[in-house]
């Protein structure tokens, strides 16, 4: 089986980077990564624009403007040419849009979700923005009810009174176009700005407006999760720069980044501006436990990417692992950081949790 999956990859590697394929493998190929995907508008500098909201309000928020992203080519996938991202990274999939979001806090540990919609409120969730903020973005083929991101949760919330939401682009992350759901991290980490750009204003039309005072927002996301969590980043900065109507000295921005396994396929030699990397944040920190080179099937990045990285057991094969094609278990499940390590008020006792 292993044999079989190793021939079948090389086989897919070598379809995409031989430079004589014929012109009906490409037509195959760009139809299945680009299906069902709409045209996004040009603008004159050959950025692409997305705005900050799926809503009429948010757009009233961030009134100064949108993000723009750079141009597709800089996330590079096995080779694939740049016409093949034309329609899929910048693209406004409804599917990828759908991101739910499940606020928990110590008085409400049961799940309770918000979808960003023109009527936002906070009314029916117990979050104060006093509280720290504990984001929790999950990866590929997965959804924002994995095991780990319970565990994960109920950990922070006994040692502490924060808010915790966890991030829920299933619809985006659930394919086996795996380019497709790299392409969402950027529609997916927009969705999550739009979030905060409205829990922001949502202080602010209560004349809730020192945010000095608020909590710290602290992102800790899995594979492509991690690339997720730096691009929501840069959208909850870009939202509140340069706003007429509030000074500079009210922006509230992500303190602290963690990355589980930021996701290697497409990012190798992404733009940096695309994925995860130590100016994300003031603080970033990286976990490598599958940091072998995508030519040895490692899933996630080798290379160093924060302020500290950590590289448990060598951080290439954890025991209990195998070493697979297809085994993405010491990756998707295998080492999964626990809060002992990321909350200076938990006691450092197992710095990792191993999951069979």
């Amino acid at each position: 089986m292993k044999i079989l999956a190793f021939v079948i990859i090389v086989g897919f590697l070598h379809l995409l980077l031989v430079k004589d394929v014929n012109s009906w493998s490409w037509e195959w190929l760009t139809r299945w990564f680009t299906s069902g995907r709409r045209k996004m508008e040009k603008v004159s500098n050959k950025t692409l624009q997305i705005p900050l909201s799926v809503s009429k309000s948010i757009s009233e928020v961030a009134a100064t403007g949108a993000v723009f992203l750079r141009d597709s080519a800089k996330l590079n996938c096995l080779g694939l040419p740049t016409k093949l991202f034309a329609n899929t990274i910048y693209s406004s999939d409804t599917e990828a849009e759908d991101v739910r979001f499940y606020f928990f806090s110590q008085k409400t540990p049961g799940y309770s979700g918000i979808k960003i919609e023109d009527d936002f409120t906070l009314e029916h969730v117990d979050y104060s923005v006093y509280r720290d903020t504990i984001v929790l973005v999950h990866g590929f083929m997965s959804s924002g009810k994995e095991q780990w991101l319970v565990d994960m949760k109920d950990a922070f919330l006994k040692y502490d009174d924060v808010n915790v939401i966890v991030v829920d682009w299933q619809k985006g992350s659930n394919t086996w176009n795996y380019i497709a759901a790299a392409a969402n991290t950027q529609i997916v980490g927009q969705q999550i700005a739009s979030l905060f750009a409205h829990i922001r204003q949502f202080q602010f039309d209560k004349n809730v407006t020192n945010v000095a005072d608020w909590g710290k927002i602290h992102f800790i996301g899995h594979s492509l999760g991690s690339h997720i969590s730096a691009r929501a980043a840069y959208g909850i900065h870009e939202s509140q720069w340069n706003r007429p109507d509030q000074p500079s000295r009210s922006a509230w921005n992500v303190s602290r980044i963690t990355g589980l396994d930021p996701a290697q396929p497409c990012f190798v030699t992404a733009d940096e501006t695309l994925k995860l990397g130590k100016d994300d944040a003031e603080y970033v920190d990286v976990i490598h436990t599958n940091a072998r080179q995508l030519i040895h099937l490692g899933l996630g990045l080798p290379e160093q990417l924060g302020f500290v990285d950590f590289y448990p057991n060598g951080g290439q094969i954890q025991p209990g692992c195998s070493n697979g094609a297809l085994d993405g278990f010491e990756y998707r499940r295998g080492l999964v950081v626990t809060p002992n390590i990321l909350h200076t008020k938990m006691p450092y006792t197992n710095l990792f949790l191993h999951k069979n």
